[in-house]
C-alpha cells in the first residue's frame, strides 16, 4: 500500500502552471475521499508497528542513546532547525507561524530533551503520528464541493516564504516576469 502514489492518483500530479494557481490540479471526489482515510488507517497501523520497533528495541538504542548530542543551548547559538532543534529540546517549527492552513489546524511541535542521535529519531517517529493527525483535520476542515481554482496569466512579482520541510526551515524565492518562462 502506497499513499502517496494513491494520493497522485486522487489529485493528480501537482499543478499546471500554465492552468493551475495553488491548491490541487483536480477535485477529489467524495468517494476518494472516503477511501483516502480509510487507506490511512491502514497504513498507520503499519507504520505504529514499526515504529514501536524502532522506539523499544535495545539494539538500536545501545547504537543511538548518547550518541551525538547537541545540547539545546548549542543548538540554538548553532541556528539548528527541524529534527535536530526539536531533538535538543528547542520547539521551533514554521508551521505555528499558519501558513498556508497551519493556522486552523491543532498541533505543537514533537519534542525531545535528550539532544542525542534516539531523540532525533523519536521527533521523527512521532511527527509521522503527528501527520496522520494532521492529515485528518484537513480532510475534516476541507469544504465539499470544488476547491481546485482556475488561473490565468502569468503573475509578475516577487515572493519570498519560509517553510517547514522534513529536514527543517527552507526558504523558497520566486520572481514572475509575467511571461511563461
Amino acid at each position: 500500500m502506497c499513499l502517496t502514489a494513491d494520493c497522485i492518483d486522487a489529485v493528480g500530479d501537482g499543478p499546471d502552471p500554465q492552468e493551475q494557481g495553488v491548491g490541487v490540479r483536480r477535485d477529489v471526489a467524495d468517494a476518494e475521499m472516503c477511501s483516502l482515510g480509510a487507506r490511512l488507517d491502514a497504513i498507520e497501523a503499519d507504520y505504529r508497528a514499526v515504529a514501536a520497533v524502532f522506539l523499544k528495541d535495545a539494539t538500536i538504542a545501545s547504537r543511538l542513546d548518547g550518541v551525538a548530542v547537541l545540547a539545546r543551548d548549542e543548538a540554538h547559538r548553532l541556528g539548528a532547525v527541524g529534527p535536530t532543534a526539536r531533538g535538543s529540546g528547542l520547539p521551533l517549527d514554521l508551521r505555528r507561524t499558519g501558513y498556508a492552513a497551519y493556522s486552523r489546524l491543532a498541533f505543537e511541535p514533537v519534542v525531545e530533551t535528550g539532544g542525542d542521535a534516539m531523540a532525533r529519531g523519536r521527533v521523527r517517529a512521532r511527527e509521522v503520528f503527528q501527520s496522520f493527525d494532521l492529515i485528518r483535520q484537513v480532510r475534516r476542515l476541507l469544504p465539499p464541493g470544488p476547491v481546485s481554482a482556475k488561473v490565468s496569466g502569468f503573475p509578475r512579482g516577487e515572493h519570498f516564504s519560509r517553510l517547514e520541510q522534513p529536514r527543517g526551515e527552507v526558504i523558497y524565492y520566486l520572481q514572475g516576469n509575467g511571461t511563461a518562462y
